[in-house]
C-alpha cells in the first residue's frame, strides 16, 4: 500500500541519514594525515566564504530593518598550510553560526593577522551570545542549540578541522554580548604567488 512505500522511504532516508552522521564522525576521530596540504592564501580565503555566504544572511532578512553588514580586516600575504575545502567549510560553519545568532541583524567581523608568530582568524558577531554551559559544550559531538534543525556535528566538526591543521580555537562569548570565535595557525613560508587560486 502507499502507506507502507511512505515508510519504507522514510527509513531509507533515516538509513542514509545515519550513514552520514556515522562517516562525519568516523572523520571528527580521525587524523587525516594522509591528506596533501598546499599554501593557502589566508585573505582570498577568508573572502571566498564570504561570497559563499552572503547568500545566507541575503536570504535571511525578513523585512527592511534586518541587515547584516559583513566587516572585512584582512591583511596581506598571511599564508598557512592547509586542506582549502576543509578549512572553508570550517568557517562558512562559524559564519552560519553567527548569521544564526543575529536574527534581529548585527556586524560580522572578520579579522586577520600574524600574532606572537601564529596567523590569527577571529569571525565576531554581535548575535545573542552563549551562556557559559553552552560554551562549555560547543566543541561536543551532537551538542546542539538548533533542535532537530541540526545534527550537533558543526563545532565539533570545525575543531577538528582545526585540529588537523596544527591549529588551535577559543570561544568568548556573553548573553546579549556577542560572540567572537580565534582560531590560531601556524604560518607558512611559501610565497603566496606559488598559490593555487580557485574560481
Amino acid at each position: 500500500s502507499q502507506e507502507i512505500l511512505e515508510h519504507i522511504q522514510m527509513i531509507e532516508v533515516a538509513v542514509q541519514d545515519g550513514k552520514d552522521t556515522v562517516r562525519r564522525m568516523q572523520d571528527f576521530t580521525r587524523k587525516k594525515k594522509d591528506q596533501a596540504f598546499q599554501p593557502i592564501d589566508v585573505k582570498r580565503l577568508i573572502l571566498d566564504v564570504v561570497a559563499l555566504a552572503r547568500p545566507r544572511w541575503d536570504k535571511s532578512r525578513t523585512s527592511d530593518a534586518i541587515i547584516i553588514e559583513p566587516v572585512l580586516e584582512l591583511k596581506d600575504d598571511l599564508v598557512i598550510m592547509g586542506n582549502r575545502s576543509e578549512l572553508q567549510n570550517a568557517l562558512t560553519n562559524l559564519v552560519f553560526n553567527a548569521v544564526d545568532a543575529m536574527s534581529s541583524g548585527g556586524v560580522l567581523t572578520f579579522r586577520t593577522d600574524l600574532v606572537e608568530d601564529q596567523v590569527r582568524i577571529q569571525v565576531k558577531d554581535t548575535g545573542i551570545g552563549m551562556t557559559q554551559e553552552t560554551r562549555e559544550k560547543i566543541f561536543d559531538p551532537f551538542f546542539t542549540t538548533k533542535g532537530v534543525q541540526g545534527v550537533g556535528l558543526g563545532m565539533s566538526e570545525v575543531y577538528g578541522v582545526v585540529d588537523r591543521h596544527n591549529g588551535t580555537i577559543e570561544v568568548k562569548s556573553d548573553i546579549g554580548k556577542g560572540t567572537l570565535i580565534t582560531l590560531h595557525f601556524p604560518p607558512s613560508s611559501a610565497k603566496k604567488e606559488a598559490i593555487p587560486t580557485e574560481t
